[in-house]
C-alpha cells in the first residue's frame, strides 16, 4: 500500500449458486393414491387409542386374519411451485503489515449471507387444530391436526436465511529472530445468524425437522456468538 514492500490490503467477493436437489422433487411421488407413508402415531389412528400397541406382525395395525382394513391416514408431500434459487454472498477483507522480518500482523474480516436457503415444513402436526385454528381442546382432541384427512405435510421450500461475520487477529512468523520458530497466533471472534442451520436439521443440537412454526419462520432466527482464544504452532 505504501510502497515499501510490508503493508498490504486484500479483498475479495463471490457468489455461489446451489442446485435444488434431488431428494426434494422425488418426495413428490409420495402421494396418494399410488404411493401412501402412513404415520403410526395413536392420534392419527383413533382420538381415543391411547398409546400404540406392540406386534409383531409386519403390517402392524393394518394386520388382521380376514375382510378388509381403511387406509390410516397418510402423509403428503408437497414443492412450493414457487420454489426459489438458494444461493449464499461471500466477502472478505483483510489488511496485513510486516513488522519485523519473517513476522507479519494481520486483522481479517470474512462475511457471508445465505438466501432461499432450501427448507422443510410440517404444515399439519400434531397439536396444529388447537394452536393454529383455535379449536378449544376442551371439546375436540388437543392433538388434532388442521386437515384431519391427513397426518404430516411435508412442504419444501426455500425460506431459510443466514448472515455470518467474523474478525479474526492474526499473528504469523515462519522464523522468528532467525531462531528458527515457526509460531502463529489467532483470535477469532464470530457470530452467525439464521432460522433454519441445515434443510434436514440432521446435527445433533436439532431436535425437530424444518421449522418449529411452518407459518412463522422468524420464530427459529437466532444468534450464535463463538470466540476462538490464543494457538501457537
Amino acid at each position: 500500500m505504501f510502497g515499501d514492500g510490508k503493508t498490504a490490503l486484500r479483498s475479495g467477493y463471490g457468489i455461489g449458486y446451489e442446485r435444488n436437489f434431488g431428494n426434494v422433487t422425488y418426495n413428490v411421488i409420495q402421494n396418494p393414491p399410488a404411493y401412501a407413508v402412513i404415520s403410526l402415531q395413536s392420534s392419527d389412528l383413533c382420538a381415543t387409542c391411547g398409546v400404540l400397541s406392540v406386534t409383531n406382525s409386519n403390517f402392524g395395525p393394518l394386520a388382521g386374519t380376514s375382510g378388509t382394513a381403511p387406509i390410516l391416514r397418510t402423509s403428503l408431500r408437497a414443492v412450493d411451485p414457487s420454489i426459489k434459487t438458494s444461493y449464499a454472498q461471500f466477502w472478505s477483507f483483510a489488511l496485513e503489515r510486516e513488522l519485523v522480518p519473517n513476522t507479519v500482523m494481520s486483522l481479517e474480516y470474512s462475511g457471508s449471507r445465505g438466501v432461499h436457503q432450501y427448507s422443510i415444513s410440517n404444515l399439519n402436526p400434531l397439536g396444529s387444530g388447537v394452536a393454529d385454528l383455535g379449536l378449544d381442546p376442551t371439546v375436540v382432541d388437543p392433538l388434532n391436526r388442521m386437515n384431519l384427512q391427513y397426518s404430516n405435510i411435508n412442504f419444501r421450500g426455500s425460506d431459510g436465511d443466514s448472515y455470518y461475520h467474523g474478525l479474526n487477529a492474526r499473528l504469523q512468523s515462519n522464523n522468528f529472530r532467525n531462531y528458527g520458530i515457526t509460531m502463529t497466533v489467532n483470535y477469532t471472534w464470530s457470530h452467525a445468524i439464521d432460522d433454519l442451520s441445515s434443510t434436514f436439521s440432521e446435527a445433533s443440537n436439532n431436535f425437530n425437522l424444518g421449522f418449529t412454526d411452518p407459518f412463522r419462520p422468524g420464530l427459529d432466527r437466532a444468534m450464535r456468538t463463538s470466540t476462538s482464544g490464543i494457538e501457537l504452532c
